[in-house]
């Protein structure tokens, strides 16, 4: 599956009626579910070209302040896009997902010969200071304007995308338990490759006895996405994934309504909360997507090759799409129906 590549620009062209046609064509195939992405059939979804993605606070006129300058003491094993400046970390320790180039995409600059870079180019919107390294061959554009464009398209896909997924209904016959401190997430055999939770955010409240996460039945290929209600979410000390640290590959927390997350053990599976602070003093093993960070650990690849998470969830699957899709979907075929007649009448 092809990946972002945050360095080709589509120049503007004029259409022809042939172009029209290739359009509309374009747009039916997008409804009918051959497109990669769930909002955009031309680009891959932010979380699966970035291990870390930092969108900023969001302000009143809608749009995302930046988060001032970004450091973590520990790596981000894969690619980050960050709105601000970064000041230190190694990025993309691990490498890239498979056809990606973007190790590290900033709106602001590089502000400290700390920052280092081991794979993948670096894509700037201000400048650098010499001293801080790009290694593996990899390039240095300062002055960009892509990442400006890069945040307003993510974050628009971030958000719609998890206000979308927070709306789904539960998977018959999945359900929760608590039973001596541990929390079971219980799949049905006969589950499809998408399987849906929904839990409030005061099942893991810091006096919870839940001290294990257990998840029974997950295929190899399944999606979980859990989708957790509530503005803050606070993680137990010691909680426990009970080794099952592969799940990082199939599961999706989704943290629609959150503004506050705090984590304070070692946390498995990727996090998309586009309103909310995350602290953490720990290690993720997952792709996330937050507007802010604070006190960071490690934060760890789940799959590198993106053989398994994430696009398992894509337009045209059973996540409900945006109206406008619809609306593509309809004009698709009246266009292609038309040319169609015309053919024939020229016949």
């Amino acid at each position: 599956m092809p990946l972002l590549n945050l360095n080709h620009k589509t120049p503007n062209r004029k259409f022809n009626s042939n172009g029209y046609g290739i359009v509309a064509a374009c747009a039916f195939c997008a409804v009918a579910g051959l497109a990669d992405n769930f909002a955009n059939a031309s680009a891959v979804f932010p979380m699966q070209a970035f291990n870390v993605i930092i969108l900023g606070a969001p302000n009143t006129k809608g749009g995302r302040t930046s988060v001032g300058s970004f450091s973590d003491n520990s790596d981000i094993q894969g690619s980050a896009f960050i709105n601000g400046d970064v000041a230190g970390s190694t990025f993309a320790g691990n490498g890239l997902p498979s056809g990606d180039t973007i190790g590290l995409e900033v709106t602001g600059g590089v502000t400290s010969s700390s920052v280092h870079v081991n794979n993948g180019n670096v894509l700037l919107g201000g400048t650098a200071v010499s001293g801080f390294s790009v290694n593996s061959g990899g390039t240095t554009t300062q002055n960009s304007s892509q990442p400006a464009t890069d945040l307003a398209n993510f974050s628009s896909t971030l958000t719609s995308t998890s206000d979308q997924w927070a709306k789904l209904a539960t998977t018959n016959g999945t359900s929760v338990t608590d039973s001596n401190n541990d929390l079971s997430f219980n799949i049905p055999v006969n589950a499809g490759n998408l399987v849906v939770f929904n839990i409030s955010g005061s099942t893991f409240s810091p006096s919870s006895p839940v001290s294990n996460i257990i998840f029974s039945n997950i295929g190899t290929n399944q999606q979980v996405l859990i989708n957790v209600s509530g503005t803050s979410f606070i993680e137990p000390g010691g909680l426990n994934f009970n080794g099952d640290t592969t799940i990082a590959d199939n599961v999706i927390w989704n943290f629609a309504q959150a503004t506050s997350i705090g984590l304070a053990s070692g946390f498995y599976g990727s996090i998309l909360a586009p309103n909310a602070t995350l602290t953490d003093s720990s290690t993720i093993t997952g792709n996330i997507a937050v507007a802010n960070i604070n006190s960071p650990g490690e934060i760890d690849f789940a799959s590198p090759n993106f053989t398994a998470p994430l696009h398992a969830i894509p337009a045209g699957g059973p996540l409900p799409v945006p109206a406008s899709f619809g609306l593509v979907a309809i004009g698709a075929a009246a266009l292609l129906a038309g040319a169609g007649l015309r053919k024939r009448v020229k016949m």
